[in-house]
């Protein structure tokens, strides 16, 4: 799963592109299927499959 996110740059709040870690969280949390738990960030609308929860919402 790792391989097939988005080419390019991921963004985070800060402008920051997403990390090779933190592309791996993102990969392991789609391919189990499971929602990522974080605050809204730019990059979550560049991944279709990827679940999230705003722990704050």
């Amino acid at each position: 799963m790792f391989a097939r996110l988005p080419k390019g740059q991921l963004l985070v709040e800060s402008g920051a592109e997403l990390d090779d870690m933190s592309r791996m969280v993102v990969a392991t949390a789609i391919e189990r299927h499971l929602a990522l738990v974080e605050e809204p960030q730019p990059y979550h609308a560049e991944i279709g499959n990827l679940r999230t929860v705003d722990p704050f919402a």
